[in-house]
């Protein structure tokens, strides 16, 4: 079930980008992927304002399709963006 939401986020990146999005991790209660070189960076480490709009704005959208789960993200080093998908508690 949690695939789905990869599967989401996947869909709403620019058809460039959609093979960058990687399994990271998975198990029962927490599924972790992660994109490399999405968006506009200084540097290696800090999305650019701009992309963070963009970003929060597609995860908006996945949330709302997918509101079983809690997704959240997480900007870091060498222009990664890493998703975490959790189970949400009932």
């Amino acid at each position: 079930m949690m695939r789905q939401v990869f599967y989401s986020i996947r869909r709403r990146l620019h058809p460039v980008y959609q093979r960058d999005l990687e399994f990271y991790s998975q198990d029962d209660n927490e599924l972790v992927c992660c994109i490399r070189g999405w968006g506009k960076w200084y540097g290696d480490s800090e999305l650019e304002d701009e992309s963070v709009s963009e970003l929060i704005d597609m995860m908006h959208h996945v949330k709302k399709d997918n509101q079983e789960f809690d997704i959240d993200f997480d900007i870091s080093e060498k222009e990664r963006i890493y998703f975490i998908v959790q189970k949400r508690e009932q």
